[in-house]
């Protein structure tokens, strides 16, 4: 048995985010009140639920980086890495699975939810009003599991305004969710994508889509090139995937390649081809028009925002194979035909310009500010006199965010003294505001104390640790375990690790570790306490599958209490001995 992998850490945090915001679906959300900032540049923040070179990420984007263009300040967080292949002009934060992503908001005017499960933890911080951008996913399109429905519907509703990028999805919301959004199309930079003077001789068939999500119909997109290596053996096929491939290869695969790369292909194909079974205003096939490329396409639904059949592209019922090779072997075998398309396909593109549609959202999001009322007149208390700040400026933000925030109370995390180098960092109450709405506001604006920890929940134990007395505070946490309610076990189980370590139970420490492991999997404290275990009973694990679990998550924020930086106090106890663990 061995700790569950960085993915799995991953695939955990995101379940004990999306198991936060079902139980916090429900609840009644707090008011929100106009900054009175005047006319500054508008502040916002857009909520990525992933990085990669898919559509969704894509608009995103070029929706932040426009804005930027046009004066306002933007702000991307995401739970993954900055996209590297995007000249993206917005700030961009990571923020590890760990903690809510909406727990690194900043001082904002907008925020922006890229996916409906960021709408209701962000509209709850009450600091601005949230916008959701629907592109589309199963919940519009697919059966939405009984479970899933209610949050689904209660996060769409969360909303204080929908923006959508096609008729497709527009309808779909208001069909089965009773949402009414906005419509803002989608566009396509044309100092990237353009067509080239002469395409090459050699001919091929370029699809764009990941198997890995069925909707893009890459199986179609096999049995279309299965087709094409009989009747054209000629022509190439490339494919062009957002990440790697789950079933295998098809043709030349490239996976995630940067903008400039991905509009080369574009050029250069003799046809583009899309399988997908649905869509609410697909990307690819207009930038495929505005490259001077012939579209064939399944007839998705979200297409027909500007596709005519027969006029700017070729198009063909869902899962229809023969069709859909039928179209493209026409395009390939009539040069007439593929001028005609490519011509038109260029008209079309020219009618969707980011500049114009990203002029028309800032105005919207202005409008949207302008029509809150007026916060009410109110004082807010700081209680922050003990405390050093990681970074000094987030004592400054955080008087903002306190100030903005609907809340009568207002916690950040703190972290004090609590056994050799080991520290505890807990959600502290900093500031109160006089007449707030009921509840605690949160902020990751971490911070420390120096005040040894007296406080704990778990008081009793952490002073046995204190006094050496591992096999007692073992007896203790155990008792408190069989005492307590399913959801404080992750919070004990770190402490039953840490007595048997302190009591030189080590190898003991690390086989409850490795039972506990799995099931806590979001928790870094798991891995910290699993290595530390592992070096005093000198017993081998994957150092190097930790140490990446423990980065990814970076602290345990989900929950009620947590040891501070576990990956420097990883890297710090290991040092040279973690070759001999490996």
């Amino acid at each position: 048995m061995n700790l569950p992998g960085p993915d799995e850490a991953v695939a955990a945090g995101r379940a004990v985010e999306l198991s936060a915001v079902a139980a916090i679906s429900a609840e009644d959300l707090p008011p929100l009140f106009r900054t009175g900032r005047g006319a500054e540049s508008l502040r916002i923040v857009y909520l990525l639920p992933r990085t990669g070179t898919g559509e969704t990420t894509r608009v995103l984007l070029e929706h932040a980086n426009h804005l930027c263009r046009l004066g306002a300040r933007v702000t991307v967080l995401s739970h993954f890495p900055r996209p590297d292949w995007s000249d993206l002009v917005a700030d961009f934060v990571q923020v590890p699975f760990g903690r809510q992503l909406c727990q690194s908001v900043p001082p904002c005017d907008v925020i922006v939810a890229g996916y409906w499960d960021e709408i209701v933890p962000a509209r709850r911080l009450g600091i601005a009003p949230v916008v959701h951008f629907e592109q589309g996913d199963f919940h519009l399109y697919d059966d939405v599991p009984a479970d899933l429905r209610p949050v689904v519907e209660a996060s769409l509703g969360s909303a204080d305004w929908t923006i959508t990028v096609g008729e497709s999805a527009e309808n779909a919301l208001a069909e089965r969710y009773g949402v009414f959004a906005h419509r803002i199309v989608s566009a396509v930079d044309t100092e990237i994508f353009h067509p080239l003077t002469e395409k090459p001789a050699k001919g091929e068939v370029l699809f764009v889509g990941w198997d890995g999500t069925a909707s893009k119909g890459t199986d179609t997109a096999r049995r279309v090139a299965k087709g094409l290596a009989a009747s054209h053996p000629d022509v190439g096929i490339v494919w062009i995937t957002q990440d790697k491939p789950v079933g295998g290869e098809l043709g030349e695969t490239v996976v995630a390649p940067p903008q400039d790369s991905l509009a080369r292909h574009l050029r250069e194909a003799s046809v583009y081809v899309g399988t997908s079974g649905y869509e609410s205003f697909p990307l690819a096939p207009l930038e495929a028009m505005a490259s001077g490329t012939p579209v064939v396409s399944t007839n998705n639904g979200g297409i027909l925002a500007y596709a005519q059949n027969g006029e700017n592209c070729l198009l063909a019922p869902v899962e229809d194979v023969e069709a859909l090779l039928a179209a493209v072997r026409r395009v390939l075998n009539d040069a007439q035909l593929a001028a005609k398309l490519a011509a038109a396909g260029l008209e079309t593109a020219a009618l969707h310009d980011w500049p114009s549609i990203t002029a028309e959202l800032l105005e919207d999001f202005r409008t949207l500010v302008e029509d809150l009322p007026p916060a009410p007149p109110t004082s807010v208390e700081m209680r922050i006199d003990d405390l050093e700040f990681d970074d000094e400026g987030d004592k400054s933000m955080l008087r903002e965010l306190a100030q903005a925030s609907p809340y009568e109370r207002f916690a950040i995390p703190v972290s004090q003294p609590l056994h050799d180098e080991y520290r505890l960092v807990r959600w502290r109450v900093v500031a109160h505001k006089q007449g707030g709405f009921r509840g605690v506001g949160r902020a990751y604006l971490p911070a420390r104390c120096e005040s040894p920890v007296e406080d704990a929940t778990y008081q009793f134990g952490i002073d046995l640790l204190r006094e050496g007395l591992g096999d007692p505070a073992f007896a203790w946490f155990v008792s408190q375990c069989q005492q307590s309610p399913e959801g404080a076990q992750t919070v004990l189980g770190r402490w039953v690790l840490m007595s048997l370590i302190e009591a030189g139970r080590a190898s003991e420490a690390l086989d409850l570790a490795l039972t506990f492991a799995p099931a806590n999997a979001s928790h870094p404290d798991y891995y910290l306490l699993a290595l530390l275990a592992a070096l005093e009973s000198r017993r081998p694990i994957d150092v190097a599958g930790a140490l990446e679990a423990v980065r990814l998550l970076g602290s345990g924020a989900h929950f009620d209490e947590w040891l501070d930086r576990p990956g420097e106090l990883l890297v710090h106890r290991l040092g040279a001995q973690a070759a001999q663990l490996a």
